[in-house]
């Protein structure tokens, strides 16, 4: 079984922001590929996400530009919600999240991410992707507010 690695938020924002060369974190991922796999931790993700969800419209870019660093390799793949992979894949139940499946993360999440151009448009579900090989085009979105919502409720408990 191969080994995979993931990185923390801290990475890729100082990776985002220049902190990190963008010639030395490729080369970081040039010597992971084919050794490991890339994964993305669903923390890093919401981390980097409830920040694009609390950002104001001035640092859209900056934020949004944080999700396509942590997915910035070819081979990526989402970790699914660390509760639901002991329920789903050893126990054999259906997660009870399945809006964070993996899945769902790669076909819908990121390509409305890669699409959207502001913040009221992703959270709205104005976004135009390609969903399927007939040509056919849904709009979708991610409930940012909501997700921040949920961000704060689960800090207060």
């Amino acid at each position: 079984m191969a080994q995979s690695v993931y990185f923390d938020s801290q990475i890729i924002i100082r990776v985002s922001d220049g902190g990190i060369s963008a010639a030395d974190w490729k080369e970081v991922l040039e010597k992971l590929a084919g050794r490991y796999k890339y994964r993305v931790s669903f923390t890093t993700l919401m981390e980097i996400v409830n920040a694009l969800a609390g950002g104001d419209d001035d640092h859209f870019d900056q934020n949004r530009k944080r999700l396509l660093v942590l997915t910035d390799s070819i081979d990526c793949e989402f970790l699914p919600v660390p509760g639901q992979f002991i329920r789903t894949t050893v126990l054999g139940f259906a997660s009870e999240r399945p809006e964070f499946a993996p899945e769902r993360l790669e076909k819908v999440w990121l390509p409305a991410i890669k699409q959207a151009r502001d913040k009221k448009n992703l959270s709205f579900g104005n976004i135009v992707v390609a969903s399927v090989p007939s040509g056919v085009d849904v709009t979708v979105g991610i409930d940012l507010p909501s997700l921040r919502k949920e961000k704060e409720e689960g800090k207060k408990l």
